[in-house]
């Protein structure tokens, strides 16, 4: 769900002074932006 790095406090920067070689991969079931957002996603529907 898109935010949830930074409600957590958390940034990709952040994560790399932790592990310089880090690979982030940040996939949203709905879609980064729109009305549907910030709902949850479900295996199922991130396959379809």
């Amino acid at each position: 769900k898109p935010g949830v790095m930074a409600d957590m406090g958390l940034s990709y920067e952040d994560l790399c002074q932790l592990k310089s070689d880090i690979i982030l991969c940040s996939i949203s079931a709905l879609g980064q932006r729109g009305p549907l957002a910030q709902k949850p996603g479900y295996d199922y529907i991130a396959q379809a």
